[in-house]
């Protein structure tokens, strides 16, 4: 299982369960901040790590490179520090997935403009490829369901 299906599967079941419950979001917008929080901590403590080992390489040093929270938190155990850093990054993932569409929603809400919030003033308000004119051969191709063909040159 991919990161990308797993973020997809626990955002799915995360709207089926949420179905917009107010205490319900707040949570997941505290553990989404929480988890993403962790993550970047996470991340900073890898590239402070990182920049000891090149600083140790250039000067030939065999120092150990220190990592905080792996070496601190997790004391030195490799896996539970990758494994703690997946699953707070597809918690942060999922939860931002859910929330992003609830906070546009509040956002043209209390824009005042409701659901045009963020559309230009003289934008088009029709679909501008509605009036378009098929070919006679266009229209038998969509008729057989064929929507993928192209004219041979």
């Amino acid at each position: 299982m991919t990161f990308l299906s797993l973020t997809i599967q626990i955002e799915a079941g995360i709207s089926k369960i949420a179905n917009a419950s107010p205490l319900l979001v707040k949570a997941i917008a505290v553990t989404t901040i929480g988890t993403g929080t962790y993550t970047a901590a996470t991340g900073v403590s890898d590239m402070w790590e990182a920049g000891q080992d090149i600083g140790h390489g250039l000067s030939g040093s065999n120092r150990h490179s220190v990592n905080l929270i792996k070496d601190k938190v997790f004391k030195g155990n490799e896996e539970a520090y990758r494994t703690s850093q997946f699953a707070a990054a597809t918690v942060s993932t999922a939860g931002t997935a859910y929330l992003a569409p609830i906070a546009r929603g509040l956002q043209a809400t209390n824009s005042g403009r409701g659901a045009t919030a963020g559309v230009k003033e003289g934008a088009p308000k029709t679909n501008p490829i509605e009036n378009i004119k098929y070919t006679d051969k266009v229209k038998a191709q969509m008729k057989q369901g064929d929507y993928h063909s192209f004219q041979k040159v």
